[in-house]
C-alpha cells in the first residue's frame, strides 16, 4: 500500500472507529476484553474483511509502540481470540451483450464519456487507470494500451485532490491490446491521430511493396 493511501486509512480508522468507542481511555487502561468489544463494533459497519483486518493490523501496531517506549508490557490484540468477519464480496457478474448495446445507445457518438465505457468494458480499465491514461501510453502500431499510471483521490486537511500515481501493485502495471474497434473510438477522440493511422498504414504497404519487388527479383536472378 502506498503511502498517502496508508495515512487515510490509518486516520480514518482512528476518527471513525478507535477514538469514538475508546474515548479517553489511557492505552495501560485497555485490556484484551476492550479490543474485542471494539472489534466487533467495527464488525457491525458492515466493512469488507481486508478492512476489518486492517483495523486490527493498525490496533496491534499502536500497542507494539507502547511496548518499546515501555507504556505498557504486554499487546492485548494479541490476546483477543475471537474472529471478526467483514461482508462477502459480491460476485461479479459481466454485462451481457444486450445491456452492453443498450449502454452505448444511451451515450451519443460525440459524447466525451464515451471513451470511458468504450475502455472500461471491452478493455477491462478500471476508472482510475482510464483518467490516468496519456496518449503516451497508447500504440497503434501495435495495438496496445500501457498501463502504469492512475489517478486518485486523496484527502489532506479534510479537502480533496487527484493525483497521478504508480497502481497498487506491481500486477496492475500491465500492456492490454486493443482491437479494431476500441482503435477506432480512440481515434474519433484525436482527430489527429487518424493522420497518423494513415502515415503508418501507408508506410506499412509501401515496405510490403518493397519487399514483394525485391523478391521477385530475387527469384527472377535464379531462373
Amino acid at each position: 500500500m502506498h503511502t498517502n493511501a496508508l495515512v487515510n486509512y490509518t486516520k480514518t480508522y482512528f476518527e471513525k472507529y478507535f477514538c469514538p468507542f475508546l474515548g479517553n481511555m489511557a492505552v495501560k487502561q485497555i485490556e484484551f476484553s476492550d479490543i474485542e468489544d471494539l472489534m466487533q463494533d467495527i464488525s457491525n459497519h458492515k466493512l469488507s474483511q481486508s478492512r476489518i483486518d486492517g483495523a486490527k493490523t493498525v490496533l496491534h501496531e499502536v500497542f507494539a509502540y507502547a511496548i518499546k517506549i515501555r507504556v505498557i508490557t504486554e499487546n492485548p490484540v494479541e490476546f483477543t481470540d475471537m474472529e471478526f468477519y467483514g461482508t462477502e464480496a459480491e460476485e461479479k457478474v459481466p454485462y451481457t451483450l444486450e445491456q452492453i448495446q443498450q449502454i452505448f445507445k444511451t451515450v451519443p457518438d460525440d459524447s466525451p464519456y464515451r471513451i470511458v465505457f468504450v475502455l472500461g468494458i471491452f478493455c477491462g480499465l478500471r476508472i482510475g487507470e482510464i483518467l490516468g491514461l496519456t496518449w503516451d501510453h497508447v500504440d497503434f502500431e501495435k495495438g496496445t494500451i500501457k498501463i502504469e499510471k492512475q489517478m486518485a483521490n486523496i484527502r489532506y486537511e479534510h479537502k480533496a485532490f487527484h493525483i497521478i500515481k504508480k497502481p497498487k501493485s506491481k500486477k496492475s502495471v500491465r500492456t492490454v491490446h486493443i482491437s479494431k474497434t476500441v482503435k477506432k473510438e480512440l481515434m474519433q477522440v484525436n482527430p489527429r491521430l487518424q493522420e497518423i493511422d494513415k502515415e503508418l498504414t501507408q508506410n506499412s504497404l509501401q515496405t510490403s511493396k518493397a519487399i514483394l519487388l525485391a523478391d521477385s527479383k530475387e527469384k527472377a536472378s535464379l531462373l
